[in-house]
């Protein structure tokens, strides 16, 4: 235990203080501050270093900190703050420093600011009437003169005097035989806990509201990982510090389980002794009636690491601690429920939510702006929920500035912490890593009966009891079905399992892999291949799955840099632009093939059944510049060299291009040629399609060209003035991104005589004129608006994006049933208000549409509940895309939001800017860079 100093010691650092003559800042801290808090009795624990001073509640970025914030007793919290310590550099003035000082000082509620640059020292004092005023000013080199001053003021005890005449906080006088017990286990105590949640209470509590509930005791189950020792720990802080304000309330006594096998003792024993280590006067007898009368929290933490030997005797010792002592609180931490054998209640320690999610990130890796949490890439949101996970993400975070690319690094720690590899002999570890493997592969298609399990287990080589070493641990869980404990963990052994036993042809290998859909298996895959052939037949596989698959997995592709940097510039150059082309061309085909065709013919200049590419690395290697082309006479795909013609050059170096990131490269470019389809609009879509985008060219040729349009309707005549046009290109006018071939109207209208149209539909013309004075007009305007918007989007998802559809959120929320609110000035509509909830069947889509100046949001109360409980009863995915907004009411005479002429119609613009936001959205979740870049990849 810490000793105050005694007397000599105290006048010799009263002498060592007047002869310090610092010139840093931490001069000053070292040399005057420290040894003069321990001269004025203050201890260790009463010391914290760079406090942080939080001005505002909730998350405001990084917090201010006090060089020292002096605390009486090991409770560093504001009921318990004694004196803030601001030290400068001998060169700089007290005064410019003084104001922040004392935000500091009042923020943490301390009643003394010692001020000091190692030069002068200033002792401020809070008063009766809550004013600060200079109580103390003096030279350093004089302050031995004026010891008894300083004592009188701040010394330990005059401090804490000061705050209970001032009636500014509790204070308790540190008494009684267990107090040296309780402030040590305080120094230990670091506040790290989060609010938990756990299964069946009714809130998400802090430690203390959790204790309040569990009426007595509870065993709290979750699995390895899941933060019951930092549970535990939170726990014993919070009922310390209600008995430093209370000390009629229990002790709080922490019960290491394994401690307790390994010493052969009674829970009470164990416990007797870990308070009279500390407090010796605290006899068995006194400790005894302590439990009687006051009762006791008793942590018995790792129930599980108990040796199954003695796991009866403990179990029996702590009913019977339960029945001699009704006053003792029993908390009792496993991985498994097992409550009812000591006769608690079971409750279960629930993943992360978002908000604690959150709170731990901004604890672990603390950003100055906005949470490191809203950066997680997509692929880790299911992993955030699990602590361990999530606090090994974020130290990654507040290391390097970015989450991890290496997942394998994630999984092989968490395989360690669940088989508790540091207690192990590394035979057995491996033994049970292995039993481990087995299940996962043998739960590929779900869980398994323990029959199956054990089957697979003795095929693979291990025995039965492996089954019982891993459920016990919590690697797997073992009811009636048999399952590994988390799928992403079992996706991650399965993919090691797959490299292990890969032999023969790769790309049939891979063909035969079962991939479903929003697993992580694909990363795991694409990490782990080791050599190009093998990633790039995973690849090939993975081009006919998910786009958000494959997106995934462009972030966590293994480093195959060494295999491409081997050979002349020549084949270096070759295989680059090889990955390339195979980034551009298989996710072309397999997600967006009915758009190959446009794209091979814009970007080739002629129809063509493929794209070829001729490029070459250039600047060391730091650069490639290259061109799609169509094949050659010879049907090559790749020709290394410099391209004639139009061409593309990207800086490998900048934008932080591996030399295996053709692949990469080319995704991106394929991405952006997409992009530029959606703005051009060349895509492909049904009839109302047909018709808008015959409406917009129309209309540009009209207003770009002076084409005599004005009442031309009939197909006929369109045709007839714009045949001598048919081969010609239009666009790049009025600033505008509208660029088409005129041949492309003929088609349009092709699809229009196909669907027995004559003529074009300008269907907006009925609800003329939209004004104050006729209302219904504009109230079926905007009906009309939001119902088509929504079918031209769908028209374009399922012609244009049939394999990505099902992965579009907008498409997945479809039908839609709006509410608008317009608001009408005199002579037009100005404005209006939106939101909408799924409904089941297109003829119930639509808008309902109201005149009023109230707005709308789906952050009304209650209202994502709605919108939640919409999806869930429909069974449809698409809450991503729940949206409101307020906006001005668009016209129908052809300009965009930006004073643009394009000759859209409102409804048409719409449904590209929801593709584009639902395509965004996917593009995301693909990285843009192999290594620190200083630009992206993926820009408009």
């Amino acid at each position: 235990m810490e000793t105050v100093l005694s007397e000599v010691a105290k006048d010799a650092i009263w002498g060592d203080i007047a002869l310090a003559a610092p010139k840093r800042e931490a001069d000053v801290e070292q040399w005057l501050v420290l040894p003069l808090l321990r001269a004025l009795d203050y201890r260790d624990a009463d010391i914290r270093a760079k406090a942080p001073v939080f001005f505002q509640e909730g998350r405001q970025g990084r917090p201010h900190e006090a060089d020292y914030a002096i605390y009486y007793g090991a409770v560093h919290t504001r009921d318990y703050s004694l004196v803030v310590v601001e030290a400068k550099k001998p060169s700089e003035a007290l005064g410019p420093g003084l104001k922040q000082a004392e935000s500091y000082a009042f923020n943490l509620r301390a009643p003394f600011l010692l001020l000091t640059n190692g030069v002068t020292l200033e002792i401020w004092q809070l008063q009766q009437t809550r004013e600060s005023v200079k109580a103390f000013e003096a030279s350093v080199a004089a302050l031995a003169t004026h010891r008894g001053r300083i004592e009188e003021l701040i010394s330990r005890e005059a401090a804490a005097q000061h705050c209970r005449q001032l009636d500014l906080k509790p204070l308790p006088q540190a008494s009684g035989i267990f107090a040296a017990y309780e402030q040590a286990e305080l120094a230990r105590s670091a506040n790290e806990g989060i609010s938990r949640t756990t299964k069946g209470l009714e809130i998400e509590a802090p430690a203390l509201a959790i204790r309040s509930q569990l009426n007595g005791g509870a065993l709290i189950h979750a699995p390895s990982g899941f933060g019951k020792s930092t549970l535990v720990a939170d726990l014993r802080r919070a009922a310390l510090l209600e008995r430093a304000s209370d000390p009629e309330r229990p002790l709080a006594i922490e019960i290491p389980m394994p401690d307790l096998d390994a010493s052969g003792q009674s829970v009470v024993e164990f416990a007797h002794e870990r308070v009279r280590a500390h407090a010796p006067a605290a006899t068995r007898e006194a400790f005894l009636t302590a439990l009687r009368d006051q009762g006791a929290v008793f942590l018995c933490d790792a129930f599980d690491r108990a040796l199954s030997s003695r796991r009866a005797a403990i179990e029996a010792d702590l009913r019977n601690l339960r029945r001699d002592y009704p006053k003792v609180e029993l908390l009792v931490f496993d991985r498994s429920p097992v409550g009812e054998r000591l006769g608690l209640p079971n409750w279960e320690l629930l993943k992360l939510d978002y908000q604690q999610q959150v709170e731990l990130t901004d604890r672990l890796a603390p950003s100055s702006h906005i949470s490191a949490r809203y950066s997680l890439p997509k692929l880790l949101e299911n992993l955030a929920e699990h602590p361990l996970l999530l606090t090994l993400m974020a130290a990654h975070y507040a290391k390097t500035g970015e989450y991890p690319r290496r997942l394998g690094e994630l999984f092989e720690s968490w395989i360690e912490t669940l088989l508790e590899r540091s207690t192990r002999a590394v035979s057995d570890f491996e033994i049970l890593r292995a039993a481990l493997t087995a299940v996962a592969v043998a739960t590929a298609d779900g869980p398994i009966s323990p029959a199956r399990a054990l089957s697979a287990l003795a095929t693979a080589g291990h025995a039965q009891a492996d089954l019982d070493r891993l459920a016990t641990l919590g690697a797997v869980v073992a009811t009636r079905l048999v399952e590994v404990r988390h799928e992403a963990l079992a996706d991650y052994l399965r993919a090691g399992a797959f490299f292990e036993e890969l032999t023969g042809d790769p790309v049939q290998k891979a063909g035969a892999l079962r991939i479903e859909p929003g697993s992580m298996f694909p990363a795991f895959l694409i990490e782990g291949a080791t050599s190009p052939p093998v990633q790039r037949a995973i690849w090939r596989r993975l081009s006919v799955t998910s786009f958000t698959s494959y997106a995934d997995a462009l972030r966590y592709r293994g480093d195959l840099s060494r295999d491409f940097q081997t050979g002349s510039e020549v084949e270096q150059s070759r295989l680059f632009a090889e990955d390339l082309l195979l980034g551009f061309a298989e996710p072309l085909e397999g997600f967006f093939a009915p758009l190959a065709p446009i794209l091979t013919r814009e970007l080739a200049g002629e129809a063509a059944p493929f794209i070829a590419v001729q490029g070459t690395l250039v600047n060391e290697g730091s650069g490639f510049i290259y061109s799609f082309a169509p094949p050659s006479a010879d049907d090559a795909r790749v020709t290394v060299g410099f391209p004639g013609g139009g061409h593309h050059y990207q800086d490998l170096a900048r934008t932080g291009i591996r030399a295996d990131g053709g692949r990469l490269l080319g995704f991106a470019r394929l991405i952006k040629e997409i992009r530029g389809l959606i703005k051009r609009r060349w895509l492909i879509g049904g009839t109302e399609f047909a018709n808008e985008r015959l409406i917009a060219r129309l209309h540009f040729l009209q207003k770009a060209y002076e084409f005599p349009l004005v009442g031309v309707d009939g197909f006929d005549e369109i045709e007839t003035m714009l045949e001598p046009h048919r081969e010609q290109f239009a666009g790049n006018d009025f600033g505008s991104e509208t660029a088409f071939y005129v041949a492309e109207l003929f088609d349009d209208i092709a699809q229009l005589r196909a669907a027995s149209r004559i003529s074009v539909d300008r269907w907006w013309v009925q609800y003329s004129p939209f004004s104050l004075d006729e209302p219904e007009n504009a109230k079926r305007l905007a009906a009309e608006y939001w119902t088509r918007a929504q079918r031209l989007y769908a028209e374009i998802a399922e012609h244009s994006f049939p394999r990505l559809r099902e992965e579009l959120a907008q498409y997945c929320a479809l039908p839609l049933r709006y509410e608008v609110r317009l608001r009408i000035s005199k002579h037009h509509i100005a404005s209006w208000y939106y939101r909408w909830l799924p409904v089941a069947t297109w003829p119930e889509a639509g808008a309902d549409v109201e005149i009023s100046e109230e707005p709308i949001s789906v952050r009304d109360e209650g209202f994502r509940e709605q919108a939640q409980a919409a999806f869930a009863r429909l069974g449809r995915p698409g809450i991503a895309a729940l949206s409101s907004g307020m906006s001005g009411v668009p016209d129908f005479s052809g300009y965009d939001w930006k004073g643009l002429f394009d000759g859209e119609t409102p409804p048409f613009r719409l449904a590209f800017e929801m593709l584009k936001h639902d395509l965004d959205r996917l593009v995301e979740r693909a990285t843009t860079r192999d290594g620190a870049a200083e630009t992206p990849l993926f820009l408009d």
